[in-house]
């Protein structure tokens, strides 16, 4: 179930996207899963074998403040779709710097400076900004090339959304 629902989020053609990081595959899989009638616990443990490969910067992890992972959290669960999308693909540059970005991330050596630009709806996308309107899990993505700051804010917004994911679990457990 959980690869066709990815299929079908790669063969969407009204969006563009591209290929998602294994954080995010891991955090959409924990909503399709639980959202589908399968067990909560089936769920839980097909995400924890997935996370478990993930390289958290814990100590950054654990600044962020509780309501904001609880916001996480919300929106992902509220979103009426399977997987994120975007406004335009990543170009394959964008995509390998993004490779090389993550890895900086990972080993903690390289975090944005800002964070990214959530907004409520799409009369508030900043056609210069990477924004993110999370009711229908889409990124807009200015049509210039993305600067190392915003390719990092994006790295950034994953890995805090999959860790608020998966730390919800652990205070809550399977019930």
């Amino acid at each position: 179930m959980v690869k066709e629902t990815i299929e079908e989020c790669e063969s969407h053609t009204k969006r563009k996207r591209f290929k998602l990081p294994r954080v995010a595959v891991a955090a959409i899989a924990i909503c399709v899963l639980a959202g589908s009638g399968i067990g909560t616990t089936a769920a839980v443990k097909y995400f924890k074998t997935e996370a478990h490969c993930l390289k958290y910067p814990e100590e950054r992890m654990k600044k962020v403040p509780k309501e904001k992972k609880d916001k996480y959290v919300e929106d992902l669960q509220e979103a009426p779709v399977d997987c994120d999308f975007y406004s335009r693909e990543f170009t394959k540059k964008e995509d390998a710097r993004m490779e090389v970005l993550t890895k900086k991330y990972e080993s903690k050596k390289l975090y944005p400076k800002g964070s990214l630009l959530q907004i409520k709806s799409k009369k508030e996308v900043d056609p210069d900004k990477v924004c993110f309107l999370a009711k229908i899990s889409t990124f807009y993505l200015p049509e210039r090339k993305l600067t190392d700051e915003e390719l990092l804010q994006v790295i950034d917004f994953y890995y805090t959304r999959d860790y608020s994911l998966n730390e919800q679990y652990d205070a809550h457990g399977a019930n």
